[in-house]
């Protein structure tokens, strides 16, 4: 639940030098309530890893923006909300098959296109 919520609020933070501040809150008779996260860019990355993060965090984005809707919605699912195979499938009115069929046709894509934006 809680890496859902993170998800939501910052998702490329999984392209980001990340370190965890999270605090469990509990109520006046220490019953447990929730969590709250917070993400916090590490310092000690250089100007130049910060730059490289910063151009694959647009590559990323501008990747999942130009895929097909079907394609987009099944890749945001899987990789920003951490929904499995089954859910997507479920929600879309899908077989397993045909979403495991659409990440492959994300990956390949993303193969192709991340790869040719980072070759020199």
């Amino acid at each position: 639940m809680l890496h859902d919520f993170i998800a939501l609020c910052a998702p490329d933070a999984a392209f980001r030098g990340v370190g965890s501040l999270n605090v469990q809150i509990f109520s006046e008779n220490n019953e447990y309530v929730c969590e709250i996260g917070d993400l916090v860019i590490d310092p000690s990355l250089t100007t130049e890893e910060n730059l490289i993060l910063r151009e694959l965090e647009i590559s990323v984005q501008l990747f999942v923006r130009e895929l097909p809707e079907y394609l987009r919605c099944v890749a945001i699912r899987k990789f920003w909300l951490n929904h499995s195979t089954s859910k997507i499938a479920q929600d879309l009115g899908r077989s397993n098959s045909a979403i495991s069929h659409a990440m492959n046709r994300i990956k390949k894509k993303g193969r192709q296109q991340l790869s040719d934006a980072f070759v020199s």
